[in-house]
């Protein structure tokens, strides 16, 4: 229903859109009306009620009161003669510039924007992925203008989630959407650039983005400013003949700048030319309606009744088929608890996934990392690369996939285990050594399945996570430099150390002898680390034949490509590569040689030799003591199988990071 405002006390009655082109039709088949309007003859009145009386049966099905019960309330409420005088003469022009305000400027409006706003869509589109972005990484400001740009009205944010913008939906997906953006919230409850678009939000966006030109920003300025605001507030006295006249210059204006083809632009103008010249006429049809006001607005208050017993009616139908929802959720929900009890693997599963990352101190002795949010927070960074993961089924598998290539999801059946599960899965098996046939009972699955597992995860996780032991600067040596190294070493850059692993006996003789370490008289794999003066490792080679001798390794692992001139390196006896460190300008510290005595049997020291040994070997345990760590993860302190070798390498640059995610071995103090 279009209203009349009732602010002056002087508009008493209310004009039915829907009934309007009716009373037009029926006014047009009178003689002319001067003066008053009188009453119709009780055959009109009559014919009216029937009509009333067959749209009310068809609306309400079946529902519609008879006419003598509208008859009945309409007695209670008798009709007034209309009078065009009702309306004085700044009413009439207030009512005309509205009328052309919203039927014949706002229409335009809405297909002038669009296009533009289609641009600015597609382009926010392609610099700043507005269609695919979250919270809290979303486009918070329009870039040339700065503006804080409102999502509470996409999405319908606001109503669904209050102030909780964390749980907005931030994707545009629409330009109705990414026009919204540029409104306030009470202004964009449009869905569509329709009649739910009115003069406000488009006088709005024209203004407020900088893609419309300037003489169209300040027109509509001018429109918004001259007459939608005032026409609003709908003080009557302002609307004189005067403002009355400005008001269509204004219009006016605003159209010849929209650059519309010439036959639109005069057609358009020719209108407002009608509005203005004719408003005598047009408002003396809207009085020839007010006759059968009283017995319309009866009939709308019974309509509004009905739709309003329709409307509960169906939120009881909402609420039925939402109970109905639930219920099969939760059958769904029974069915799979029911099949999860009586399988007894997967309780199994479950549960001791469960105990695992149930506290900081499970994940730390069972899985080999610190705390619950550092294990999730490692997962998470994984989960992205698992999803195009391809499984390690030997080394013909190691080639791209199609599905991989095309971003497409992978094809075949879905796997037994989640990722989570296969995550814990590789963890278990380095941290504490665990067999695969110990593996596959406990998450119940095959040996091959586990082995799979874990090389493929293992290898993820060195690729990722690898690269992140890195050798820092001397910048940042010297920031986190403890207390006893700044007392007698303060230039020490890294203390290195080679460290073995023992494996299993080779059938092949020449893999015997190559893996022979006189050291350990086993076979072994040899590797160089060197950690920070605060105890984390800043450099772990790969795995050597136990075999190779500590100059040999450091010189092929690429160790001494890392030293810079000044650095100080402090190493064991055996370290013999004084000569190396020299040619790149870095000293070796390292415990002094013994030599024959002068008298007697055996070697021995000088007193100052055996006070430097000892302040040498006080600062050096700290890399036996990050060593140790290092094999806390039983996959390597044990006896590796020969299956085990081709992942010996990520294993052990996995657990050198995962070493490094715990407390300092030194403390700063």
């Amino acid at each position: 229903m279009n209203e009349e405002p009732s602010t002056s006390g002087d508009i008493k009655r209310s004009i039915p859109q829907e009934l309007l082109d009716e009373d037009d039709v029926i006014a047009g088949k009178r003689p002319g009306v001067t003066g008053d309007i009188k009453r119709s003859t009780q055959q009109e009145l009559q014919d009216k009620d029937e009509v009333i009386a067959t749209k009310l049966a068809g609306k309400t099905d079946g529902t519609a009161r008879s006419i003598d019960e509208i008859d009945v309330i309409a007695a209670t409420r008798p009709g007034e003669t209309a009078n065009p005088a009702d309306l004085d003469d700044n009413q009439k022009r207030w009512l005309i510039l509205g009328i052309c305000l919203h039927s014949v400027i706002t229409p335009i409006l809405r297909k002038y924007v669009v296009p533009i706003l289609t641009v600015l869509y597609n382009e926010l589109t392609l610099k700043h992925k507005i269609d695919t972005q979250t919270y809290p990484s979303q486009l918070k400001q329009y870039p040339p203008t700065k503006a804080y740009l409102n999502y509470e009205s996409v999405n319908n944010n606001k109503a669904t989630f209050g102030n909780q913008k964390a749980k907005y939906d931030y994707t545009i997906k629409s330009v109705v959407d990414v026009s919204k953006l540029f409104l306030q919230t009470h202004m964009a409850h449009y869905t569509d650039f329709d009649d739910t678009c009115d003069s406000s939000a488009l006088l709005g966006l024209i203004i407020n983005i900088d893609k419309f030109p300037l003489v169209i920003k300040s027109d509509a300025e001018d429109v918004r400013s001259a007459i939608r605001n005032p026409w609003v507030h709908v003080n009557f006295t302002e609307w004189n003949a005067v403002k009355y006249s400005d008001s269509f210059q204004v219009m006016e204006k605003l159209i010849k700048n929209l650059n519309l083809s010439f036959y639109e632009e005069n057609k358009i103008i020719d209108t407002l030319q009608e509005w203005k010249i004719n408003d005598q006429q047009t408002l003396l049809q809207f009085h020839n309606c007010q006759k059968y006001q009283d017995k319309r607005n009866t009939y709308q208050i019974f309509q509004q009744k009905c739709q309003r017993y329709e409307t509960d009616n169906n939120q009881l139908r909402k609420q039925v088929k939402l109970l109905q929802v639930e219920l099969h959720a939760t059958k769904e929900e029974n069915k799979v608890l029911n099949e999860k009890f009586n399988n007894t693997d997967e309780l199994l599963k479950d549960k001791l996934v469960e105990k695992l990352t149930k506290s900081n101190s499970n994940v730390k002795c069972f899985l080999g990392l610190p705390s619950i949010s550092m294990l999730f927070g490692i997962f998470k960074l994984l989960e992205g690369h698992a999803s195009k993961m391809k499984y390690w089924m030997g080394p013909d598998s190691s080639d791209g996939k199609r599905w991989q290539v095309n971003n497409k999801k992978k094809p075949g059946a879905s796997r037994k285990l989640t990722f989570f599960e296969e995550f814990v899965i590789t963890l278990l098996r380095l941290r504490l050594g665990l067999n695969t046939y110990v593996l596959s009972l406990l998450f119940g699955v095959s040996q091959s399945t586990i082995s799979r597992v874990f090389t493929t995860w293992i290898s993820l996780m060195a690729q990722c996570l690898g690269p992140l032991i890195k050798w820092p600067s001397k910048e940042k040596i010297k920031k986190h430099m403890p207390l006893s190294f700044c007392r007698k070493y303060p230039n020490t850059r890294v203390i290195i150390d080679a460290t073995e692993f023992y494996v299993q006996r080779p059938r092949n003789p020449t893999a015997q002898s190559k893996t022979w370490s006189n050291y350990k008289s086993k076979n072994t794999f040899k590797t160089l680390v060197g950690i920070t003066p605060n105890g984390a490792f800043s450099f772990i080679s790969d795995l050597w034949t136990g075999n190779i001798s500590d100059r040999s390794i450091t010189e092929r692992s690429g160790f001494i490509d890392l030293i810079e001139k000044g650095d100080h390196v402090m190493a064991d006896r055996g370290f013999l590569i004084k000569d190396l460190l020299l040619s790149k300008g870095a000293t070796l510290n390292m415990p002094p040689f013994t030599r024959p005595c002068k008298h007697g049997k055996g070697r021995c020291l000088t007193a100052k030799e055996i006070k430097e040994s000892k302040s040498i070997a006080s600062l050096r345990i700290h890399v036996e003591r990050s060593i140790q760590r290092l094999k806390s993860y039983k996959f390597l302190s044990g006896v590796m199988p020969i299956n085990s070798l081709s992942v010996a390498n990520q294993a052990l640059k996995v657990a050198g990071f995962f070493c490094n995610l715990m407390k300092p071995l030194v403390q700063k103090l």
